[in-house]
């Protein structure tokens, strides 16, 4: 299966080149699986770094998030990730 493109600002996936908005980044599968799981558990930011990737909550999800482990960090040491 095809990587996906992520945009942050219209937080969706996008399968081609063409369709995606300029702010997207190739994600792998693993990476794909972290971004959904992050967008349903209500995540408001994300940051892209080199094999990393980090997600905000809105401040009214504090106590909710941190009480149920929501997911906050992705590594590309866990699978494939591509800036």
């Amino acid at each position: 299966m095809a990587n996906l493109y992520f945009s942050p600002t219209e937080m969706g996936f996008f399968l081609k080149a063409i369709e995606k908005p300029q702010d997207s980044v190739e994600v792998s599968p693993a990476a794909e699986e972290f971004l959904r799981r992050a967008i349903i558990w209500g995540a408001s930011g994300f940051e892209f770094a080199k094999g990393k990737i980090t997600v905000t909550y809105p401040d009214f999800l504090h106590v909710y998030i941190t009480d149920n482990d929501a997911p906050l960090n992705f590594s590309s040491d866990e699978a494939g990730y591509y800036p």
